[in-house]
């Protein structure tokens, strides 16, 4: 060990020296990879493998439990659970410790994203979006609601049998060590939909499941991909689309690929352009949301996926119509809202 302290020692002097690589080499008589590593530390020590302290079975239920409430009440964080334990149980422990330990329950733990909504460049494309949809006519008072009638509102959405918040729309506005992690069980089972709206209809439902464009590939993963959404979402879209004049569908990479932008252009009059990082600008987004709400409202929570799929479907068949004329209605003020905000983010 001395002998690896001394030779550590005289490769850090031998660089302060500005030697060349080869000659540190030589003179220390090491190989390659020891000279790399250890040139530029400013120490001699190894740093030992962090260690999670043991804790007895029942103290695991226990932090296991409250991560669950802390889960399901979306508050507190890992600081708060070891803080729990230390109160509730007298067992000390470092919030690195529960964390361990309960990855091997859940399958990830990760804090809240703390970054803002948009940056410089985001905020003055989605202002020249809008400004576009202005010189349209959407933001003319008689004029604009009846072309908000006319937009085919689209996204896609996953539900989950323990949903955590959307990345998208729930961010931190702090950097405090208090930002509440996401515990996202094993093995939990999700539903992958796809679904339009406009003025007085919604599209059918359509659900990704296990199909041969991703046997190879992901491993039958519930996703999508360009060529199924060619194939398959478009032409759903399209028997719903009716009389409206416009289509709209995020910028994601599979709506931006060029097999997809070719065929809406051949299905639908006018695909309108739309801002990137703007799920507040799209409807459907609300509708999604409400969804989720009256899942969660179900005095009989799904224990599977199948139970899930079924409530999905059965809500978006018997969902309130005039909700969904308002969110349509809506397209207008969202427009002069991102507007007046220099294309910060909407209350929407």
């Amino acid at each position: 060990m001395k002998q690896n302290k001394e030779k550590r020692y005289l490769v850090q002097a031998l660089k302060k020296a500005k030697m060349k690589h080869i000659d540190i080499i030589r003179i220390s008589k090491t190989n390659a990879s020891f000279v790399t590593r250890w040139c530029n530390k400013n120490t001699v020590n190894n740093k030992k493998a962090a260690h999670w302290r043991k804790v007895s079975q029942y103290h695991k239920e226990m932090m296991i439990k409250y991560a669950t409430n802390t889960w399901t009440d979306q508050g507190g964080s890992l600081r708060s659970i070891a803080k729990k334990m230390l109160i509730n149980h007298h067992i000390k422990i470092s919030y690195t410790t529960v964390r361990l330990h309960l990855k091997k329950h859940f399958k990830y733990i990760r804090r809240q994203t703390t970054k803002a909504f948009l940056d410089e460049n985001h905020m003055n494309k989605r202002v020249e979006m809008c400004k576009s949809y202005v010189k349209q006519g959407f933001t003319n008072d008689n004029r604009g609601k009846k072309l908000a009638r006319e937009v085919f509102f689209t996204d896609e959405k996953i539900f989950r049998l323990n949903h955590v918040p959307n990345s998208q729309t729930h961010r931190m506005r702090t950097n405090e060590k208090t930002v509440p992690f996401f515990l996202k069980k094993n093995y939990d089972e999700s539903v992958f939909v796809a679904g339009g709206m406009c003025f007085g209809k919604l599209s059918n439902l359509y659900v990704f499941i296990e199909n041969r464009y991703h046997e190879v590939k992901s491993k039958k993963r519930k996703t999508m991909d360009s060529i199924l959404y060619k194939n398959d979402v478009l032409p759903l879209y399209k028997e719903s689309f009716g009389k409206c004049a416009f289509f709209q569908h995020d910028n994601s990479r599979t709506h931006t690929a060029k097999i997809v932008t070719t065929e809406a252009s051949k299905l639908f009059p006018c695909v309108l352009k739309w801002p990137a990082n703007s799920p507040d600008l799209n409807p459907i987004e609300n509708l999604w949301a409400l969804i989720q709400q009256k899942i969660d409202m179900n005095p009989k929570k799904p224990t599977n996926r199948e139970e899930l799929l079924e409530i999905i479907k059965r809500t978006w068949k018997n969902f309130d119509i005039n909700i969904v004329n308002k969110l349509s209605e809506s397209f207008p003020k969202r427009i002069n809202e991102c507007i007046q905000n220099n294309g910060r983010s909407t209350k929407y």
